[in-house]
């Protein structure tokens, strides 16, 4: 059985750009401007997990693991945003900073994996083949604020991260 304190941070920004042409007229030739707009949603999830873990022997220099963790998290939230022009290359002024938005909210992140393990040295480096899936729901992503309500935060948002795993561990 594991128990712990988690400490999980997450940035998200969206980057807008829109192109056009400065004319001057009078034989000046126009340059292209940009203005780029950019939002971000900031999560830091601090919270407690607790879960189960189990390694088992399958062979001489083969073992498994597996491990199913879950934790609930207080996520203080931060959405920003700001407006940049560039023109000809060059940036026009400072960055025009948007208002900053922030929010508490309850999340739960939990995982869940495997690994085959294979000595390499023996009781020293074993490299390892695996798979994991990590579920985060009641955060802010950044694209979802381009639709919220001016001044909220919407932290109503689900991630699913799944992949393969491979590497090496050292013990010592």
């Amino acid at each position: 059985l594991v128990a712990v304190l988690r400490y999980f941070s997450m940035t998200e920004e969206v980057r807008l750009e829109a192109d056009g042409q400065i004319d001057f007229g009078n034989g000046i030739a126009p340059i292209t401007a940009t203005q780029v707009d950019t939002l971000s949603a900031d999560n830091s999830l601090i919270g407690l997990q607790v879960g189960l873990e189990v390694t088992v022997p399958l062979a001489q220099s083969f073992y498994a693991e597996g491990f199913i963790r879950g934790g609930g998290y207080y996520n203080p939230t931060e959405v920003s945003s700001s407006t940049q022009e560039i023109a000809g290359g060059q940036f026009l002024d400072p960055p025009l900073l948007g208002p900053r938005n922030t929010s508490s909210s309850e999340s739960l992140l939990a995982e869940v994996g495997g690994r085959l393990f294979f000595d390499l040295v023996p009781d020293a480096v074993s490299g390892y083949v695996g798979y994991e899936a990590t579920w985060i729901d009641g955060i802010a992503l950044a694209p979802a604020q381009l639709f919220a309500n001016a001044g909220s935060v919407d932290t109503s948002n689900t991630l699913f991260y799944q992949g393969v795993t491979f590497g090496l561990r050292m013990k010592f």
